[in-house]
């Protein structure tokens, strides 16, 4: 930590000797405020590190703890590190213009580091709400989670109690249509109707099973619980991510060069090398590129975002 140093004594003889320059005195003055607000960053800095070092390692919201500034000036305090005393004012003024480089090099403000638990609740129904959207489409859920249900999830998942209302609250809060009003994530289900069963993407499956026709596919690949999240074992099936969209004349042959990594998707090159990726497909006599844009657009509008190695709009 830097900091200016001083003679105490000289200071003191200063302060006691009234031919001082006042502009001498001015500039001491603020060099001592420097060294407070130095010393105040630097515990602020130790100690929201120590707290919050679940999440700075993996960078997963839900790993916040709560962590409002009251607080946080209790714990500065009663550390005793500290030549004043630490107030939300103070914590809250200083917090104010101040960032921190996260991992992977994300510059993030501060005071995202102090959540209040409201905040918390925010990302645990947002990822809710996320992984409802996939559930959806897998037919895993038959309708959206109602504020009943989410409460439940909440209470299951991350061991909250939320009435009802309160979850309504913070779900209008988020923008968040009620459950009846998201009934349109479905979009992309209905729009794949009439797709085959996933099958592996292999060598021995691309040859054996896909046929030589016109059509659209999808590939899919292995969600990692880790960036995804879970609703609990009961909740979640295993299921996969759509990963890409495409369409072809030929599926057996275009299926066929994805595993030979010749079509330069270095993403998509990846998520199939791993072995775990299915696929699924759709057979059509004319239009396949129409039917491609169609599926896109739905998935877009279903999810928000495209598919992760679609690198851009068919």
């Amino acid at each position: 930590m830097r900091e200016y140093r001083f003679d105490e004594a000289a200071i003191q003889s200063l302060r006691q000797t009234t031919a001082t320059p006042h502009g001498v005195m001015t500039t001491l003055r603020r060099m001592l405020l420097i060294n407070s607000r130095n010393r105040l960053t630097h515990g602020l800095i130790e100690m929201v590190l120590d707290e919050q070092t679940a999440y700075l390692k993996s960078g997963d919201p839900l790993r916040l703890t709560a962590l409002p500034q009251v607080r946080m000036a209790r714990l500065l305090n009663e550390s005793g590190c500290l030549p004043m005393v630490a107030d939300g004012g103070r914590l809250s003024r200083l917090i104010r213009g101040l960032s921190i480089r996260i991992n992977g090099g994300k510059l993030q403000p501060l005071r995202t580091l102090f959540p209040n638990e409201r905040l918390l609740h925010c990302h645990r129904i947002d990822r809710l709400i996320k992984m409802e959207k996939v559930l959806l489409l897998e037919g895993a859920l038959d309708h959206p989670l109602s504020d009943d249900a989410i409460a439940e999830q909440l209470l299951l998942q991350y061991g909250v109690s939320l009435s009802r209302r309160s979850v309504a609250m913070i779900r209008r809060q988020m923008a968040i249509p009620e459950s009846r009003r998201r009934v349109g994530y479905g979009g992309y289900l209905v729009a794949t109707e009439g797709f085959s069963a996933l099958l592996p993407l292999t060598r021995q499956s691309v040859n054996g099973a896909i046929p030589s026709h016109p059509g659209v596919y999808e590939i899919r690949s292995p969600m990692r619980r880790n960036e995804q999240g879970s609703l609990g074992r009961a909740f979640v099936p295993n299921h996969a991510e759509i990963i890409y969209i495409g369409s072809t004349r030929d599926l057996r042959q275009r299926l066929a060069e994805h595993l030979r990594d010749s079509n330069r998707n270095i993403p998509l090159s990846h998520f199939i090398a791993s072995g775990a990726a299915k696929v699924r497909y759709k057979m059509v006599n004319a239009d396949w590129r129409q039917l491609e844009r169609r599926l896109y657009g739905a998935f877009r509008e279903t999810f928000g975002v495209p598919p992760h190695c679609n690198r851009m709009s068919p």
